[in-house]
């Protein structure tokens, strides 16, 4: 097998302690090497702290537009909010490129608050993958940009043999590899793949030839959020599988560690 670097990450880091907690036991079994930050989680005092205690531990930004009160008073008076001023889930359905500025502003005042922590920040992605939508690009761009951070997570491009047979499939995933495309043209940087680790564990026992070429892959899971039996079967086997599957050549990685 050829060189592969792997980034483990940790979606939800400060949502809750709970959440906190796990990603900080899978990263010292040298299980995690990456988490992204929602700036708007419950538990974001909390990530100073576990930064200090975890300074190998690569962190992004999980954009958040979906769940919990938003940052900055435009957002919270647009249609992606309710009375109170917290995102209302409704983003596929109600974003337009109108809210560009809107949605961008409030992305870099998330940013903006974790690096006002004093922590350094190495990528991008989001909630519930609302940075991939299409209408999402400019503000995005924009972020990458203005803020210094060319690394953004890319869309779910490895997947089980079974996912795609059918013409429906195959239209999807050829979107998912515009949307790549378009996204390396706006100047922002990419792994060459992306999956859950559930994925990956199914991949590999279809076989690893999904890998091959590959330089750079993500995988994303949810420790900690004991409400979904697929994310806590992720974080088991990560913790107990994960490293038996590396072949010779994978190793683990950060994105700083793509710079």
């Amino acid at each position: 097998m050829g060189e592969l670097l792997i980034i483990t990450n940790a979606d939800d880091l400060g949502l809750n302690s709970q959440v906190n907690a796990q990603v900080e036991v899978l990263h010292q079994k040298g299980v995690l090497s990456s988490a992204t930050i929602m700036a708007n989680g419950g538990a974001i005092h909390e990530i100073k702290d576990l930064h200090d205690r975890n300074p190998n531990l690569g962190l992004g930004v999980h954009l958040n537009a979906t769940n919990f009160r938003a940052l900055t008073p435009a957002m919270r008076e647009s249609v992606l909010c309710d009375v109170s001023g917290s995102f209302a889930s409704n983003f596929r359905d109600h974003n337009r490129f109108g809210l560009s500025d809107v949605l961008a502003k409030e992305w870099m005042a998330q940013i903006k608050l974790v690096q006002g922590m004093g922590i350094s920040i190495d990528h991008l992605d989001s909630h519930h993958h609302v940075h991939t939508w299409p209408s999402a690009l400019p503000a995005l761009r924009r972020v990458s940009r203005e803020t210094g951070i060319p690394w953004v997570r890319n869309t779910r491009n490895i997947v089980p043999m079974d996912e795609l047979v059918g013409a429906k499939s195959k239209l999807k995933y050829a979107g998912k590899s515009l949307w790549t495309l378009t996204s390396r043209m706006m100047g922002m940087k990419l792994t060459d793949g992306f999956c859950s680790v559930w994925d990956f564990r199914r991949c590999l026992e279809e076989g690893d030839g999904v890998f091959t070429g590959l330089k750079t892959i993500e995988l994303m899971c949810h420790p900690g959020d004991l409400g979904n039996s697929e994310y806590i079967k992720e974080a088991d086997w990560l913790a107990e599988g994960f490293l038996k599957t590396l072949k010779s050549g994978w190793s683990l990685a950060s994105y700083k560690d793509l710079a």
